[in-house]
């Protein structure tokens, strides 16, 4: 699901059919979902029950206060489960996501790569709300140019060239980038 504008690039990523949310209301969507990942909560609580089947569930990537309050209740006693997803950053699953990017399972749609002096363009571009992607803004070439020293945290126990041995006080070197 997503505007028209993004048709080709919701098919590219797999989708065997497409909705465009502007023109189709959600009580003609189709029903009976095992669950729905909602990344930018747009869609009432009310069509919630219409798409999903009974014991689905919803999940959210912005949590409101019913999260928290109403819908522990409501999980019990309801036909679907509301969740939210919150992101936790860890070692082992950014190992997992970069296997899944080696193995060709993942991919990240770059939609613009800026400059530290750009930032605002792409902050421009991100609340302009047509970004199919996420953007890039390039901080420092390497961490070190920004006064981080990794050695200790990362270089001490990360086999950096895949031979079995941790290359104890290398730079762990990398660009230091933020995503929008």
């Amino acid at each position: 699901m997503a505007s028209a504008g993004r048709r080709d690039f919701v098919t590219s990523l797999g989708a065997e059919a497409f909705i465009d949310y502007r023109t189709t209301p959600a009580g003609e969507w189709p029903v009976g979902f095992d669950a729905v990942l909602d990344c930018v909560p747009s869609l009432r609580r009310s069509t919630h029950a219409h798409l999903l089947r009974r014991g689905a569930y919803y999940t959210s990537t912005l949590p409101t206060a019913a999260t928290y309050t109403i819908d522990p209740i409501l999980n019990r006693l309801g036909r679907l489960v509301r969740r939210a997803v919150m992101l936790q950053p860890s070692e082992p699953a950014m190992r997992e996501l970069v296997r899944y990017v080696e193995q060709g399972r993942l991919r990240c749609e770059i939609a613009g790569d800026y400059t530290l002096e750009e930032t605002g363009q792409a902050i421009e571009a991100s609340r302009a709300g047509h970004v199919a992607g996420k953007l890039l803004i390039r901080i420092a070439k390497r961490l070190s140019d920004v006064g981080l020293d990794v050695r200790d945290r990362v270089g001490q126990r990360t086999d950096h060239d895949g031979d079995g041995e941790h290359e104890a006080g290398q730079d762990a070197g990398g660009e230091l980038v933020v995503v929008l």
